[in-house]
């Protein structure tokens, strides 16, 4: 597994646990606020990391359409990082934690470098194998 896709995965299942723990703190006010907020911090350093490594791509810009969703909700994440410190914003949290994991996935099955690295197949298959 390459570190981009072991980033993409953990960002997402980092996100998941989030909203999970929003969620319930919403309901019974049991988890702590700075749990919520350490989770979101490595969420968030994550997926930064797996979008310099998708987005910024052998001294290219791969900006698609999935990417720039990612990076727009990354952003968004950012934003709502700064303001948690402030106040508390446990609603924000679960949806933009959300949509930072729907994007991120979508991210990681729209990068064909990243998907054919799931592919046990060492090389591609010969149809036709001709010897001179």
């Amino acid at each position: 597994m390459t570190p981009t896709l072991i980033s993409g995965f953990l960002a997402i299942l980092l996100y998941s646990l989030l909203v999970l723990l929003a969620v319930m703190q919403l309901k019974k006010n049991e988890p702590n606020d700075n749990l919520l907020k350490i989770i979101g911090l490595f969420a968030f350093a994550s997926q930064g990391f797996y979008l310099y490594w998708v987005i910024v791509s052998n001294g290219s810009q791969n900006l698609n359409i999935f990417n720039m969703l990612a990076l727009t909700n990354w952003l968004a994440f950012a934003t709502l990082l700064v303001n948690s410190l402030r106040r508390n914003v446990t609603l924000m949290k679960v949806l933009v934690s959300g949509l930072a994991a729907v994007s991120t996935a979508a991210s990681l099955v729209s990068a064909k470098d990243v998907m054919l690295s799931l592919l046990p197949i060492s090389e591609p298959p010969r149809l036709l194998s001709i010897s001179y």
